[in-house]
């Protein structure tokens, strides 16, 4: 494991720029997001036959963007799990008794 990931991807996530591109990707690509419901307004319109795959479209778009930022932190959980000591586990007697 290297120690090294973890403390870059913590100061990473703690920065503030980090904060700052992370709600633009939820400004953006966020259910609220103003792209997103114009896409999806958009491919709504009409008659397009084409429309149930412009949504898929859309929506792959924005899960890619909202899993791309979920990345790092989910990564941060991994590594401090993968650091953290395991709890003893008692097992006591099958038996029972004392």
């Amino acid at each position: 494991m290297d120690k090294s990931e973890l403390e870059d991807l913590d100061q990473l996530v703690n920065s503030d720029g980090w904060k700052r591109f992370s709600q633009m990707v939820q400004d953006t690509y966020g259910r609220g997001g103003e792209r997103f419901f114009t896409a999806v307004t958009n491919a709504a319109k009409g008659d397009n036959p084409h429309a149930q795959d412009h949504l898929r479209q859309i929506l792959a778009e924005q899960r890619g963007a909202l899993d791309a930022v979920a990345m790092v932190p989910n990564r941060i959980k991994l590594l401090k799990q993968a650091t953290a000591q395991p709890t003893p586990v008692y097992i006591g007697s099958r038996r029972g008794g004392a």
